[in-house]
């Protein structure tokens, strides 16, 4: 909100794009390891200090060579680079760091350290806003000293959670072993959550490409909006993954994901009409009246986060299951049908084609999601019947 008003929709803009190289590095480089770190220690906290040093040296080794290889690509194509000038190296430089921070917070959740990942979430936001205030004062604002906050927020706290998960010394060395297993499992759910992320994420990129960064700044209030709304199921969905992924009887897993799910839908519901009614008082309140744009396209964006708020809470179950390969394929269909959408409505509607494009892949991803699921839960039954 401030950042908004700040930096302006141009400012905002080029610092949602770099957030969003950042975090589609993460999302190419995790592995699917940061579920299979929650997932294991669930399992066997034993295990705890190779997850912690797999997660570093995979984290900060692999995601480092991934961000050099892409500036490498950037050197040599900077008309593909989203971003120009310093922001481009910090947005790389984002990937390890963030790694670390999503693998160590999964061991969290894992362990049902719920206080400490809450701690550890409130910390972050309030480093950012320390960081911001503090450069505000020494350097002024802009979108690169802003993004240099949430770099040094990520480091200290990914560091912070190493000793707090392991206050004692440890040897950091790489069990090759543990990161094969770990892979077996993490593979099946990456290549779900990458498509994923396509589904959500890549019209914000697509906003930048095709239409610049002053559309792209207002498209990322509704971005942040959604964001904002899908705190609570993404907040579930993480609390209550290790859960489901601990109890060993399959109709319990099933009836507590769905119990979820319905509750999620009573809630969201009403949640994401009321949100989309007041979305100029909102907007004007929260990011000031030069965002006013971004009013019209939230509200077409509005059903469909309902839809997936849903989805992400049935997205638990196959996790929890050992998430089948034939689970990919909504998350694959949305990912194409998106782009393609994207890539036709976006040069006619505007940031309004983009949401209108989300709205629609994210229903259908939701009908996708709910057969699949139903049919994972059907075929164990048969199963265990048999």
């Amino acid at each position: 909100m401030f950042t908004a008003r700040a930096l302006g929709p141009e400012g905002r803009g080029l610092l949602a794009v770099a957030l969003a190289v950042g975090a589609l590095g993460m999302q190419l480089g995790n592995l699917g390891l940061h579920l299979s770190n929650a997932y294991h220690v669930s399992k066997d906290p034993s295990e705890l200090p190779l997850l912690i040093s797999n997660s570093l040296i995979m984290s900060l080794g692999v995601g480092g060579l991934g961000a050099l290889l892409a500036a490498g690509v950037f050197m040599v194509k900077p008309e593909w680079a989203p971003v120009k000038g310093l922001l481009l190296p910090l947005s790389l430089l984002y990937i390890p760091l963030g790694l670390a921070y999503l693998f160590l917070q999964n061991l969290s959740l894992g362990l049902h350290k719920i206080r400490l990942y809450n701690k550890l979430e409130l910390g972050n936001k309030v480093s950012i806003v320390l960081i911001m205030l503090i450069f505000f004062y020494l350097r002024g604002f802009t979108p690169v000293n802003v993004f240099l906050a949430y770099l040094l927020s990520l480091a200290f706290i990914f560091s912070a959670n190493v000793f707090s998960l392991q206050p004692n010394p440890f040897s950091l060395r790489f069990s090759w072993s543990v990161f094969r297993r770990e892979l077996r499992y993490g593979l099946r759910f990456y290549v779900g959550a990458f498509f994923s992320y396509i589904t959500i994420k890549i019209d914000l990129l697509m906003v930048q490409y095709i239409l610049g960064s002053r559309q792209a700044g207002y498209y990322s209030i509704d971005s942040t909006m959604a964001d904002l709304v899908l705190l609570l199921p993404m907040t579930v969905a993480a609390l209550l993954f290790p859960k489901v992924a601990a109890v060993s009887d399959w109709q319990t897993k099933w009836k507590l994901t769905k119990k979820a799910a319905s509750v999620m839908g009573l809630v969201m519901l009403p949640a994401c009409i009321v949100v989309a009614i007041l979305a100029r008082i909102i907007v004007r309140l929260l990011f000031g009246a030069s965002y006013l744009p971004a009013v019209e396209a939230f509200r077409y964006l509005a059903p469909g986060i309902f839809f997936l708020s849903i989805s992400l809470t049935l997205g638990i179950f196959m996790a929890a299951s050992g998430q089948p390969w034939y689970s990919v394929a909504p998350y694959l269909i949305s990912a194409v049908l998106n782009v393609l959408l994207n890539l036709y409505f976006i040069p006619r509607l505007g940031i309004v084609g983009a949401s209108l494009t989300s709205s629609v892949t994210y229903a259908g991803l939701f009908v996708a999601v709910l057969w699949v699921t139903k049919r994972v839960h059907l075929r164990r039954m048969s199963r265990s019947a048999s």
